[in-house]
């Protein structure tokens, strides 16, 4: 009576052993490879344009509404708008740079590409952002003296509280979408070193 039943089964099991998947076809792998590059290139334009709009509304502030005076002041206006456009430029080299790569060429040629592009992307994620983060904020702390002529103390601390804070959340916010796009670039190196193995 039991027969039957452990006969299908033991049939069930060798076949499922003998299924094999499929392996990714060429095309399927480049598919993957260009999307996750699009989805990088998104957080890229992102990125600079956010930047690029801090950028002219803090020039515009300050030249508006607090044009300092003292040279210490002048000096951190000029860390934190300095260390601003650093970054802009870097973003915007880096969206360039993804503009100017090659379309055509062999596998290894966009390999090697590829493996560039994440070098820049790594430098311009890691020494590059948190340079701009701490001379902004020297920047920013050089402005205290004056501030404190206008503004009073309790005030004062609330608004340098308010930036510490501001910079731990954005240090958390920088490190998630950097090891997102680290981690969608890397599979995007893997990708081509797959298709460099197949051709």
């Amino acid at each position: 009576m039991n027969e039957f039943p452990k006969n299908i089964l033991d049939s069930w099991k060798s076949a499922q052993g003998s299924i094999e998947p499929n392996p990714a076809t060429p095309e399927l792998l480049i598919e993957k490879a260009t999307t996750k590059k699009k989805k990088s290139l998104k957080l890229q334009w992102g990125n600079l344009i956010l930047l690029s709009v801090s950028l002219i509304a803090i020039t515009a502030c300050w030249q508006l509404f607090f044009p300092f005076q003292e040279l210490l002041s002048k000096v951190g206006v000029a860390l934190m708008l300095g260390s601003l456009l650093a970054r802009v430029t870097g973003e915007a080299y880096s969206v360039i740079s993804f503009g100017e790569r090659r379309v055509t060429g062999n596998a290894l040629q966009k390999l090697q590409q590829d493996e560039k592009y994440l070098a820049l992307r790594t430098k311009i994620n890691g020494v590059l952002t948190y340079s701009t983060l701490a001379l902004y904020s020297l920047g920013f702390s050089l402005l205290a003296p004056e501030f404190s002529l206008y503004i009073p103390m309790l005030y004062m601390w609330l608004i340098y509280a308010s930036y510490l804070l501001m910079v731990w959340v954005w240090v958390f916010i920088i490190r998630k979408n950097v090891k997102e796009e680290t981690h969608d670039l890397n599979q995007v190196v893997e990708l081509r070193r797959a298709l460099c193995k197949e051709s």
